[in-house]
């Protein structure tokens, strides 16, 4: 449902941490499964006449506006119940997001955390999860990669435009969505909404086997 409200040229006030690309820490090692619990923000009603702002702040609003938080960590498979709630995750650079049942049956959002330029980590995170995947075919709802899925060139910069930031959703329907943004300078944890695509899943073979290069 949050798809609703990301709407192309709405401006969004995020908090700090999601604008953050953390590091792995000790004692986690690359490849491991770290299980967050939720953390539900939601959009406020937008203000202004010829621009929209809308501030995310913690703690659940109208469902349409009420979404959980995944952190993303590079080198680690960080995962969230999705509790009937969408997941929101990022920034993306490649990762795949994809939605699993655990033993319980209760459906969970892994962002599988590449790492932008250690190839070790990289390659741990991804083997990591093809084996989990592999093991658990029948597990496996669905999922996408929001960069290299996206069709088309990426929206273009307008004027006060910054660094570009993907964000993944996955809803509580098992829908799949890229959200393009760019930072704005004033402040800078502000967004501009550049674009957003419903993107299909990746089939289950490929969920299998995300070190393979593509969509």
């Amino acid at each position: 449902m949050l798809e609703q409200k990301l709407i192309a040229d709405r401006f969004l006030n995020l908090p700090q941490a999601m604008l953050t690309r953390p590091g792995l820490v000790p004692p986690h090692r690359p490849g491991d499964f770290v299980l967050y619990p939720p953390q539900l923000y939601h959009i406020q009603d937008s203000t202004g006449v010829f621009t929209k702002t809308s501030a995310v702040v913690p703690g659940a609003g109208a469902p349409h506006r009420t979404f959980n938080w995944l952190v993303y960590t590079a080198g680690l498979i960080t995962q969230v119940a999705m509790l009937g709630t969408d997941v929101l995750t990022g920034p993306m650079s490649g990762c795949f997001l994809i939605v699993f049942r655990k033993a319980n049956g209760v459906p969970h959002v892994a962002h599988v955390g590449t790492h932008d330029t250690d190839a070790v980590q990289t390659a741990a995170v991804q083997q990591a999860w093809n084996a989990f995947a592999q093991g658990h075919l029948g597990d496996i709802v669905g999922g996408f990669n929001p960069l290299r899925a996206w069709n088309g060139p990426l929206p273009a910069r307008k004027a006060g435009d910054g660094a570009p930031y993907m964000f993944g959703l996955c809803t509580s329907n098992n829908q799949f969505y890229a959200v393009f943004t760019f930072q704005q300078a004033n402040p800078a944890t502000s967004v501009r909404i550049a674009g957003l695509q419903h993107i299909a899943s990746a089939t289950p073979q490929r969920l299998q086997h995300i070190d393979r290069p593509g969509p």
